[in-house]
């Protein structure tokens, strides 16, 4: 268990010795993008390296503020939903290509219009009909 009473007196007074501290372990102390945990893996690429190399050499200070606000913000997260009963993630459905998007409104396009045709096409002999019964009865 932790010892919360000391916890208190640095929340309350502060730490006296933190700007010696900061003298002492400024190049060693890493924030924002280039913070990780001792279990990452070291930098494998010649723009990690660079990052790197620039921070451990520069002598950055840990009270380095940052004019712009959002660099260090990091987004809302929410808790992942259990899928079923054994709790097992459910697969990410595959994006649809615009192509297959284009071709399934084409087809729905051209089904409606095939739809409407069909519908055209009986009204046009009901009112053929209409027409003929109307002329049948008005020469009689």
């Amino acid at each position: 268990m932790i010892n919360k009473s000391d916890y208190k007196i640095f929340k309350r007074e502060g730490c006296k010795h933190y700007h010696n501290l900061g003298e002492i372990f400024s190049g060693t102390t890493a924030t924002g993008a280039l913070g990780h945990a001792s279990t990452q893996l070291p930098a494998n690429s010649k723009e990690e390296r660079q990052l790197e190399d620039d921070f451990l050499n520069g002598g950055v200070h840990v009270h380095v503020s940052t004019l712009d606000d959002d660099v260090d913000k990091v987004p809302k997260t929410r808790r992942r939903e259990k899928i079923g009963t054994s709790g097992e993630r459910r697969r990410k459905e595959p994006k649809i290509s615009i192509s297959d998007k284009l071709e399934a409104c084409m087809a729905q396009w051209s089904s409606t219009v095939s739809l409407k045709n069909e519908e055209t096409e009986l009204r046009t002999l009901y009112l053929k009909e209409k027409l003929s019964k109307l002329q049948g009865k008005s020469c009689n």
